[in-house]
Parts: structure tokens; sequence; C-alpha cells
């Protein structure tokens, strides 16, 4: 089956550019599509658009209708969204202050709220009120979150080791990565049930579902614990990035590596 639903993003990258350029046209400059249900689009004024399947309210209009054209998600209107994150049923939302907004399905307590409720809605993830979030990722059942200080928050379904707490369990609020503490982590990425993340050294660690060979161990066991993947270890990796995909790990998708890029779809 096809996709059935998109999301749209418009980042704010007025900064710099002509005013009136800026107030004559809103650019979009970022694309995100959710596995199954569609996408969102974003802005060049920190709004967020989505359309296509509402199922389970991951579009975040308050409802579980689709929706065939785009549409602002207005409880996030006047909010400066800088970046955003798809999976397959719920959806996060990053601001420039570093707050974190989370709707759809939270049935496995990826949505972080305290609770496993479905929310229609953008709701702000109080747990992480105290932390300046930098960079956000869902996976198929859990979510993970960046600080500006290098540390990771997990939370949602921990049933593969995906969530890096040492144990198989439900998180629903983010709980902190302690394995990775000290680490300064600079970027994360979630795939369908495992996790990857690249710290300052440019490390890279993976956790999770070890089918397939996707964690970059040598092995096919799952992970509850970051682990080094040490067949990387001095490849000079310096970051992350792509779609989130079930098989393979850096983004889960792209791993860079300075000056080559090596790409695993």
């Amino acid at each position: 089956m096809g996709l059935m639903a998109t999301a749209l993003a418009t980042l704010n990258e007025s900064r710099g550019r002509n005013p009136r350029e800026s107030a004559a046209r809103e650019e979009p400059s970022a694309l995100g599509v959710g596995n199954s249900f569609g996408g969102r689009w974003k802005s060049a004024k920190g709004k967020l658009y989505t359309f296509g399947s509402g199922d389970y309210g991951r579009l975040g209009h308050g409802d579980n209708q689709p929706k065939k054209t785009a549409k602002l998600v207005e409880v996030l209107r006047d909010k400066d969204i800088i970046k955003f994150a798809c999976g397959p049923r719920h959806t996060l939302a990053l601001a420039s202050d570093g707050t974190i907004y989370s709707w759809g399905f939270g049935g496995d307590g990826q949505l972080g709220h305290g609770d496993f409720q479905l929310q229609t809605m953008p709701t702000k993830i109080k747990a992480l009120q105290d932390e300046h979030v930098i960079n956000i990722s869902c996976g198929e059942k859990h979510s993970a979150a960046l600080t500006s200080g290098g540390d990771v928050f997990t939370w949602g379904d921990g049933s593969l080791g995906q969530l890096g707490l040492g144990d198989q369990r439900k998180q629903h609020t983010p709980h902190r990565v302690v394995e990775l503490q000290g680490r300064m982590i600079l970027q994360i990425s979630c795939g369908y049930y495992h996790t990857a993340c690249i710290d300052q050294d440019e490390n890279v660690y993976t956790w999770g579902q070890g089918g397939s060979g996707r964690l970059g161990h040598d092995h096919e066991h799952d992970l509850a614990v970051p682990t080094l993947v040490e067949s990387l270890r001095g490849r000079g990796i310096q970051g992350a990035g792509g779609d989130l995909l079930p098989r393979h790990t850096a983004d889960c998708g792209r791993l860079k590596a300075h000056p080559r890029t090596f790409r695993h779809w």
C-alpha cells in the first residue's frame, strides 16, 4: 500500500533574507512524509502544515478526518517550528525555544505525556520543559530528543531495547539515557525499532532491534543499551541524515564521513 498522508513544514529561514521578499511569500523549506499516512510541510516562517490520512489524530487538527489539501496546524500558529519528525502514527514538532510538542497515537507511550492516550492536537511535553531540546526523532513506536547539553532522552515502546534504558519496558514519559551521559551527543536518529547517535568524538552508538545486522555489531542480537559500533571507530563520522527506514542504520539511513558520504539503503 502506498503512502496515505503527508505533512509539510516551513522553517524559519527569513533571517538574512530581504524583508519584502519574506513578507511577499512563505516559501516551503522542509518536507516530511509519514509512513502510511502522508506528510508535513514547514514554511519559511516556522509554520507547520499537514494533510492526508487523519487516523489517530496524527495531522494535529483536533480530529481523525483526512485532509486532501495542506492545512495549517492552528495550535502551533504562533510557534516558530524549527524541526519536526514523523512516525507512522505520531508526530513531534520542535519550537525555537526548545519546546517539544507531540500528537497522534500514544498507546505505547510515544507521545511522552505520562499516559497512553491518543492526542488529536499538538501538546507540549511537560517532562522536558526544563530542557533545551535541539533535535528530535520518531521511530515506529518510540521517540527521542537531544538537548543542547548533549543528553539523549527516549520514551515509548522499549520491547526491543530501542529506548536504550537497559530493559524492554514501555515508558510514557521521557527518560534520560544514562549510558550516554558525559559523551556529549551531537546527533540522534530513530529507525523503526532501533536508535543511533553520534558523539563529539565522531563515535557511533546503536541499540534496539538487531535483526538483519542493522546495529552494525557483527551479530543480530537486540541491545538494550547504547553500544559503540567498533567498525566505524576512527572513520570520522560527522553526521547522520536521511529517512526513517526499517532495516539499516544512520537516520536510520545515511552515515556521513568526511570527505566521503556513505549511504546504506
